[in-house]
């Protein structure tokens, strides 16, 4: 990143600004050389302001966040990216959820030279899935408490998915 040219560097921003999830790049030592236009958002800083910054200071919202830095720097030491990590941040009154990905850029050494954070929200998911799962609950709920014989019968598989308690056996 450091022998990128000006204009390569503008071009590689706004490439970056572009996507719609946070990014940051880090150096080797976990701090941030560069974050992305809703990264920026995020931490309320601005790119120059959070240079040079760890991401535990910039996001104290961030949940465990020193825990969050210790897998920056152990995916930075081992070379091996950390995929999928749910995580979760307060954000104006609200609790946001990311889906986070730590990839460690790795060039002709074969050490990190750097680490990409990118951090996906995944709030609107998260929430789906908590309606689903209360939803499954009231449904089990009317299903252990009804008093009348009833099956479910999978027409795919052509077999009975469900019968219930109240039949007599």
């Amino acid at each position: 990143l450091q022998a990128l040219g000006r204009n390569k560097r503008r071009q590689l921003q706004q490439i970056l600004d572009s996507i719609t999830a946070k990014i940051w790049y880090l150096d080797t030592n976990g701090r941030v050389v560069m974050q992305n236009a809703y990264a920026t958002k995020v931490t309320g800083r601005s790119p120059k302001d959070a240079s040079g910054k760890t991401l535990d200071l910039l996001l104290p919202s961030w949940d465990e966040p020193l825990r969050r830095q210790a897998q920056n720097l152990q995916a930075l030491k081992s070379g091996t990216p950390i995929l999928g990590s749910v995580e979760s941040m307060h954000e104006e009154g609200c609790d946001i959820w990311c889906s986070v990905d730590r990839v460690p850029m790795i060039y002709k050494s074969k050490v990190a030279k750097g680490l990409l954070v990118i951090a996906h929200d995944i709030t609107a998911l998260k929430r789906t899935e908590t309606e689903l799962r209360v939803t499954q609950d009231r449904l089990q709920q009317i299903i252990d408490n009804i008093r009348e014989v009833f099956w479910l019968y999978d027409v795919a598989t052509k077999d009975f998915s469900y019968v219930s308690m109240a039949l007599p056996m």
